[in-house]
């Protein structure tokens, strides 16, 4: 009898010693995966920032390129353009708007369309 239990108790110490073994990988797997979470959660939040600014630059260029297509046409069919260019008729209009937008084009440039820009 004596001899079965210590076979028993050897039994259940090595259960424990598993048991114990299984806990402290499962601890350290938690503890990289709250590591890796917490890093993924970082890298989302400047995804979203980084999203949020090109959204803002793909509008401003949207901008600009709508006004340079106004400017092309109005050239094209022989009209004012906002730098005060006369018409095919010679006659200059000076009631069209001078309108210049103050639009980024270019984040890492830090270019803008200004009133200078195409007056040589």
């Amino acid at each position: 009898a004596l001899r079965s239990n210590e076979v028993a108790l050897a039994e259940r110490e090595e259960q424990v010693s598993k048991m114990v073994r299984n806990m402290s990988s499962l601890t350290t797997d938690h503890d990289n995966l709250t590591t890796k979470h917490a890093t993924m959660t970082t890298e989302l939040e400047s995804c979203k920032e980084k999203l949020a600014e090109s959204s803002k630059l793909l509008d401003s260029n949207h901008q600009v390129i709508t006004w340079l297509n106004k400017e092309i046409n109005e050239t094209q069919l022989g009209r004012v353009s906002a730098y005060g260019e006369a018409t095919q008729s010679g006659i200059e209009n000076k009631y069209v708007p001078s309108y210049t937008p103050e639009l980024k084009v270019s984040k890492g440039l830090g270019a803008y369309i200004s009133p200078e820009a195409g007056k040589y």
